[in-house]
């Protein structure tokens, strides 16, 4: 290094200019080419193919990997040597094995009997055991190596600080879009000229443009990279980026709202802006064959740059940006239709990643200023909209409805994967808030759209994903304080009715996993994503309990203790006066499933029934407050009659599900309430 730096001090003031300007010029160069072979392919005019008499730089897949290459060096290293770390592993391997642990013990052993006996440390010395006298022998050659693996990871962390401070310098100062479509091969030429002049020979005729707008504009280069026709440089190009943007993780929240706007089709004035092609535009262009082939490429890019996981955190950090992703996600049936056939499967796969990337990263963002709130209400009343086709009558006054009703006129077909993504949204997005809302029609709509869906999606994924908002829900008011709980009476109208509550039962039923054992053994088969949807719904359906401890300890396999904890809470929420009235309507629906004829679905009805029975014991028993005479009767007049009529109709090999059902009922509760 000392030699390096001497070296470059003696030369003379317009070779060391040179050498400063020279990282930077290389950068012009390759970002350069980044923009002709995006500009040669930004539109579908200009990739149809055989009827082109020249070839472009943009076909040779060699050139676009090896430009990409080196874009990702100059983004992310500013040293030869890479991988350090796995180096420094193999230095620590090499020092343990100098290490000579007999005369260390020795060494120690000296040390205590030194120290109990008082003589050791009384002049205020403090003695290491890192020497040759204390078992570590380190040679020369090892420690040499220590050394230049530290200057190594040195240099590697300036690759994480040079474009902090560049971004700081160039706060105040402003920035310019140095990536352009409308390069040529000119202009790439001529910055290779440039290569090696000094800056005095190049102030007079180029202006030096700054060197983090260069840095961007490679990103920007990348970008378009990932919107290729070719899959592998689409591949290269987003592996490049992902890894670039561990340096400039800013530059990713600069770029969401253009990316969002292209899912979107809202960009038709923004071609070729951070190198994104305009997809409203592709979408009005077909190719050779009338196909919206580039359309479709295009699409598949930006859905990949979507579902990057630092794209994505910039895209959870705001309502604003949320809302315009789900609003996507939930159209995406009418960009698949623009798509040929070959083109849709693919399409949704990629749709599907930006869910998963979505899914896991997914949080309640805190509402702070009004306007949080407002987007807020927009997601929620969006959502109600596409999952409940009649809210568009009970809309209310709410003053971001404007914006909800303009994003249901702009989807126009929502399947049932749309509906799914939706009911999942809405599930995670909930909070106390919501249900505490000055406006009691938003509440209202919750509670009225989770009835709809658990009453017409009979046995659906769409159904299960509604049971878990209704699980939560239940939650949230459970956990309010008296103070500040939410308004009950929806719930009350709605357990008070019987047809709910056996929509409510049947829901219960198709929560469970399907029966093997009938009908040729055969298991569930769910498209992509829709099992860890279910799976959060069923997390979403009651709080963790410690009851029976493990599954090892329950009786049922099939038992579902989280069943019975939402009809505890529900009936425990309205009321002793209303519980009694729905309990009824429950126990007389347990009846029936108990009852069930022989079919693939009577084991999980048997199962549901003890479920209902368990939760509605439970509730009981808890609202008597320990009044020893309604313990008394609601045993000898609804409970104990239920298990006389129930238990001659259920099969021996269906019987432990009522054990499970009995255990949770009596749980904790004291022994007065069911001994004598």
């Amino acid at each position: 290094v000392k030699a390096n730096r001497a070296l470059v001090l003696s030369s003379s003031s317009a070779s060391q200019a040179i050498l400063e300007r020279l990282r930077v010029d290389l950068c012009i160069v390759i970002g350069s080419i980044l923009s002709v072979i995006a500009g040669e392919t930004c539109d579908e005019e200009t990739v149809k193919g055989p009827a082109q008499s020249a070839p472009t730089v943009s076909s040779d897949a060699k050139i676009c990997k090896e430009v990409i290459a080196i874009a990702q060096m100059l983004l992310t290293r500013r040293s030869a040597p890479f991988r350090s770390v796995e180096s420094l592993a193999v230095c620590k391997g090499q020092k343990e094995l100098t290490t000579d642990f007999a005369l260390r013990d020795e060494a120690e052993h000296i040390m205590c009997a030194l120290q109990r006996a008082g003589l050791l440390g009384g002049d205020g010395r403090i003695l290491y055991k890192d020497g040759e006298d204390g078992g570590k022998t380190v040679p020369r050659r090892i420690l040499l190596t220590r050394v230049y693996l530290f200057h190594q990871a040195i240099q590697r962390e300036a690759t994480y600080s040079v474009p902090r401070r560049l971004r700081k310098i160039s706060a105040n100062a402003g920035s310019s879009n140095f990536f352009q479509l409308d390069a040529s091969i000119d202009d790439v030429l001529s910055n290779m000229k440039c290569i090696g002049r000094s800056a005095a020979a190049l102030s007079t005729s180029i202006e030096h443009p700054k060197s983090l707008d260069v840095y961007e504009g490679m990103l920007d280069g990348l970008v378009a990279a990932c919107c290729l026709s070719n899959a592998i440089v689409r591949g290269a190009g987003l592996g490049s980026l992902d890894y670039s943007l561990t340096r400039f993780g800013w530059a990713a929240r600069q770029r969401v709202p253009r990316l969002l706007s292209s899912i979107a089709l809202q960009d038709s004035k923004q071609n070729g802006k951070y190198g994104i092609p305009s997809c409203a535009l592709l979408s009005t262009q077909t190719d050779a064959q009338g196909k919206h082939k580039r359309f479709a490429e295009v699409l598949k890019g930006v859905s990949s740059v979507i579902a990057l996981p630092r794209v994505m955190k910039e895209v959870m950090a705001t309502e604003k940006n949320r809302l315009s992703l789900i609003r996507s996600l939930c159209a995406t049936q009418s960009l698949i239709s623009l798509l040929p056939a070959e083109e849709t499967q693919k399409m949704v796969a990629y749709f599907q990643g930006i869910f998963s990337s979505l899914r896991s990263r997914f949080f309640l963002l805190p509402r702070i200023t009004a306007q949080d709130q407002e987007l807020h209400e927009a997601l929620l009343l969006l959502l109600l909209d596409i999952l409940f086709e009649k809210a568009s009558s009970e809309r209310g006054a709410v003053g971001s409805h404007s914006l909800a009703d303009k994003a249901v006129e702009e989807i126009k077909s929502v399947n049932w994967r749309n509906r799914l993504t939706a009911n999942w949204v809405l599930m995670s997005s909930i909070d106390e808030r919501d249900l505490l809302d000055d406006d009691p029609k938003v509440p209202l709509r919750l509670w009225s759209t989770c009835a709809h869906l658990l009453s017409n999606e009979m046995g659906q994924p769409l159904q299960r994903v509604a049971l878990g908002t209704f699980g939560r829900l239940v939650s949230l008011i459970s956990t309010e304080s008296a103070e500040a709980r939410p308004d009950i009476a929806p719930l009350c109208r709605f357990l008070l009715d019987e047809q709910f509550c056996t929509a409510l039962g049947n829901a219960l039923v198709f929560d469970h996993s399907a029966d093997t054992s009938v009908g040729g053994g055969h298991h569930e088969q769910w498209s992509s994503g829709v099992v860890s949807i279910i799976r959060d719904a069923s997390v979403n359906l009651a709080p963790k309990t410690l009851f029976p401890f493990q599954r090892t300890g329950r009786v049922s396999p099939t038992f579902k203790v989280a069943h019975a904890q939402l009809v505890e809470a529900a009936l425990v929420a309205i009321g002793e006066e209303n519980a009694l009235i729905s309990s009824s309507h429950l126990l007389k629906i347990a009846v029936e499933m108990a009852g069930a004829p022989p079919s693939e679905d009577q084991k999980n009805q048997i199962c549901t029934a003890a479920e209902i029975f368990s939760g509605v014991s439970r509730s009981l028993l808890e609202l008597c407050n320990g009044d020893l005479v309604q313990v008394s009767n609601r045993w000898s007049t609804l409970l104990l009659p239920f298990l006389a009529d129930v238990v001659p109709k259920i099969p021996m090999s269906q019987m432990s599900g009522l054990y499970d059902a009995i255990r949770f009922a009596t749980h904790h509760l004291r022994p007065n309430t069911f001994f004598e």
